[in-house]
């Protein structure tokens, strides 16, 4: 199944070493230069979360590489917070997760998960196709993409600053409206794709953007469509799911999966 980076928890760091990679790290760095993983020395310890009532309403299912299902953590009825350390469940080895990263809630007799103010936010596997915003990111495989639309002058690979300057930029074909951009740390691109036509399939060995050398990916992996307006995502059957980034509150509904830093979970409220 997806896994962000690997299923086993980092390795301790040694002094001026990257704990998820193992690259040399400078004392000063808050991320690490070679992956972009937040370094152990910049760790801020997060205040526990609020005691919880004991009463227990559902639960989620950590699941492993293969698939098989892992430990099951009971959820309360009054809420349960995932977190690094922070939270009701915690998973102190994983540096994707901040302090306090999710929270697990029900209304009524619905659970639903709020992603909290982090770095690497949440995502949802796809079961059916979604509307996609500027914006947005999503995960196939190890690839974490980010969705874009060009503004009106942007077909031209140019824009306006505000003061009215036109600024330099390549000139793109005016068939362009949008692009995905291929997101490897805080604030880097690796590769940006420009989206020309209705459809754009993406996959490791067919589609107009591959990525051969990501296991995860499958052959032909997700299809993303614009009609009028709108621009949707849809799954097409992949061995390890399509994940979106959620920006607010979602239902969770019997058998929904839910990534979260390193951690994949199968919701059974």
């Amino acid at each position: 199944m997806l896994r962000p980076i690997s299923t086993e928890p980092p390795p301790a760091a040694t002094p001026g070493e990257c704990r998820v990679c193992g690259a040399p790290s400078q004392a000063d760095f808050a991320f690490c230069a070679s992956c972009g993983a937040p370094l152990a020395e910049s760790r801020v310890v997060t205040a526990p979360a609020k005691p919880r009532s004991g009463v227990v309403r559902g639960r989620i299912v950590l699941i492993r590489e293969d698939g098989s299902d892992g430990e099951a953590f009971e959820l309360d009825a009054s809420g349960t917070v995932l977190g690094r350390d922070g939270g009701h469940i915690n998973f102190p080895d994983d540096d994707f997760l901040a302090g306090r990263h999710a929270e697990l809630a029900y209304r009524a007799d619905v659970l639903w998960v709020t992603p909290l103010d982090t770095t690497n936010g949440v995502f949802i596997r796809l079961v059916e196709e979604a509307e996609l915003q500027p914006g947005d990111a999503f995960r196939v495989g190890q690839e974490l993409l980010r969705f874009d639309v060009f503004g009106e002058l942007g077909g031209r690979g140019q824009d306006l600053d505000e003061e009215g300057t036109l600024r330099l930029g390549s000139p793109l074909p005016g068939t362009v409206w949008g692009r995905l951009s291929q997101l490897v740390g805080p604030a880097s691109v690796a590769n940006a794709y420009v989206l020309v036509g209705d459809e754009t399939y993406i996959g490791r060995e067919r589609g107009d953007i591959v990525f051969p050398d990501d296991g995860y990916v499958s052959g032909m992996h997700a299809l993303l469509t614009r009609r009028d307006d709108r621009v949707t995502l849809k799954d097409l059957g992949s061995s390890n799911g399509t994940y979106v980034r959620i920006r607010e509150p979602l239902e969770l509904r019997p058998g929904d999966f839910v990534l979260a830093g390193q951690q994949l979970f199968r919701a059974d409220p």
